[in-house]
């Protein structure tokens, strides 16, 4: 794997993990953020854990690392999961008011 490029379309700083004692990591945005704002934060997300993935491919065999990389994937895959999942709502949202917007001027 080669690590992804750092530019991205869209700047995401309106988007912060808040993570609480108890409970998993959890997505908050400013409510003016773009829907792009969200794809790009997931991709840079995703771009961090590719070049976590190289590292470990390097050849880091020891019992310690293997639960510290598992950890770490999991802080970052659940958020970007969370995102996408919000921008994809987003998109059928606006996609349905469209509809009903195109349908009610006939």
């Amino acid at each position: 794997m080669t690590a992804a490029p750092s530019a991205m379309p869209e700047g995401h700083d309106g988007i912060r993990i808040v993570v609480g004692r108890d409970e998993p990591p959890a997505l908050v945005f400013h409510a003016d953020a773009a829907p792009g704002a969200l794809v790009s934060w997931a991709w840079s997300q995703l771009s961090t854990l590719d070049t976590l993935l190289d590292a470990v491919d390097r050849g880091h065999d020891s019992p310690v690392v293997a639960p510290n990389v598992a950890g770490a994937v999991r802080a970052v895959i659940g958020p970007v999961m969370a995102a996408l999942a919000f921008s994809e709502q987003q998109a059928h949202a606006r996609r349905g008011g469209r509809a009903r917007a195109r349908g009610s001027s006939r």
